[in-house]
């Protein structure tokens, strides 16, 4: 069954976006219908990346198994963008990222996923340069989503997952410190974004 894919100005608004972010200024995006859709909305190019990244993060539309993955690819980008510089990540960073995806099949319990989670955030508090700090929070926050959130998520459950993992994103974005490395990031995230929707029937 395609996915349920309308989202309406009250929707975003409820999920407490910045303060830019205003009635009126959403209206003049969609204000002509009465609801838009998450494909549109990360395909708006008049919508900064960042925005419609975390859009896509909050909105609930996406189940939850693809929000894990998509931690695990961005937290994953952040540990070889940190590699190919010349510093490597924190094995308890990579190992979390590990356990994640273990997790996610069914292959690792909920125990193992939080100790991974408590080493990924031991590792991220223990890294004192810059950019290693970015990579190690991307993998911490990651992990911290899946061993935290409850799969049968009520309202702030979603929320939390949601804060997790626009977190993580965003970390992970900050991480490539140069601006264009940024931007590049964002739009690895949209692409991968849109291509969930996609294959989950969203339009």
């Amino acid at each position: 069954m395609p996915m349920i894919n309308r989202i309406t100005i009250d929707d975003i608004l409820s999920w407490g976006p910045c303060s830019d972010c205003s009635r009126e200024y959403l209206g003049k995006l969609y204000g002509r219908k009465k609801y838009t859709t998450l494909l549109t909305i990360l395909s708006d190019e008049r919508v900064s990346p960042a925005d419609r990244v975390w859009v896509a993060l909050n909105c609930t539309l996406i189940p939850r198994r693809e929000l894990l993955l998509f931690e695990c690819d961005t937290a994953t980008r952040a540990l070889c963008t940190l590699r190919e510089s010349g510093s490597e990540p924190d094995q308890r960073s990579w190992d979390a990222v590990r356990v994640m995806r273990r997790y996610v099949d069914g292959r690792a319990t909920t125990e193992e996923m939080k100790e991974a989670a408590r080493a990924a955030w031991a590792a991220a508090w223990d890294t004192e340069a810059k950019w290693e700090a970015w990579a190690a929070w991307a993998a911490a926050w990651e992990a911290w989503a899946a061993a935290w959130v409850p799969a049968q998520a009520s309202a702030r459950a979603a929320a939390c997952e949601a804060e997790a993992t626009w977190a993580s994103a965003r970390a992970a974005a900050c991480e490539a410190e140069a601006p264009v490395l940024r931007a590049e990031e964002l739009r690895t995230q949209l692409a991968d974004l849109r291509r969930i929707v996609k294959k989950l029937g969203g339009k």
